[in-house]
């Protein structure tokens, strides 16, 4: 999922960005920490005139994402520096770069959202198994002696990848009432907002799951 940057800014990260690689010529993770302004000891000794701290607004997965995009519009290119033990890569820009930077032409880039993997441990693997072989979560957690909470939110991240459904753990009739419920709060996110306008029984937890469920959420919607 990504986000587009407005057309002035556009204009200006990417111009910020092949700047610096034209003055720097090093990394890609030096480079996004100089246009962060990062003040670690591997960007002190870089030509601060060259754009340093210009992209103090985004973060640095953020900025690696201008970058990646540039690369892969083939306006920056990696190079490697050959010493006489080790090799090492340097961005520098590329003739359709120079050109870019020459005559100043717009570049649409986005702002890419970062997608963290969900880890998935023997704890988890243990639930998922119990469940698998048909236990209900309060089974589950009276067999591993675990609080309910912990098994739901075990059964949570396969939820997410889909593995399973929330139906599987949560009744239709509940399913159907977060739903709504979510539907009223239009596009706020809060739990706590949720779970107000729920009836009293229905658990954090099965929000959690329900919510969890995507395919779910928008076949309903």
């Amino acid at each position: 999922m990504s986000k587009a940057v407005n057309k002035e800014e556009q204009k200006q990260v990417a111009f910020i960005i092949l700047k610096a690689v034209k003055y720097l010529q090093t990394g890609k993770d030096k480079l996004a920490s100089f246009l962060r302004g990062s003040h670690s000891k591997i960007v002190k000794e870089l030509d601060k005139k060259s754009g340093y701290g210009a992209l103090f607004l985004h973060n640095i997965p953020i900025i690696k994402g201008f970058i990646d995009q540039l690369k892969e519009m083939e306006f920056i290119k990696s190079y490697f520096i050959q010493t006489e033990t080790y090799s090492y890569p340097i961005i520098i820009l590329t003739e359709a770069g120079k050109k870019v930077l020459e005559e100043k032409l717009e570049i649409p880039l986005q702002i890419r959202k970062i997608i963290k993997p969900i880890t998935i441990g023997d704890s988890e693997k243990n639930t998922y198994s119990l469940f698998e072989q048909g236990c209900k979560p309060n089974e589950i957690a009276k067999k591993r002696g675990l609080v309910i909470s912990t098994v739901f939110g075990h059964l949570h991240k396969f939820i997410s990848i889909g593995k399973i459904s929330a139906g599987q753990c949560v009744s239709n009739e509940v399913i159907k009432k977060i739903l709504q419920a979510k539907q009223q709060i239009l596009n706020k996110s809060s739990l706590k907002e949720l779970k107000k306008i729920l009836p009293e029984e229905i658990t954090y937890e099965e929000i959690r799951a329900v919510l969890a469920d995507k395919s779910l959420y928008h076949e309903k919607r």
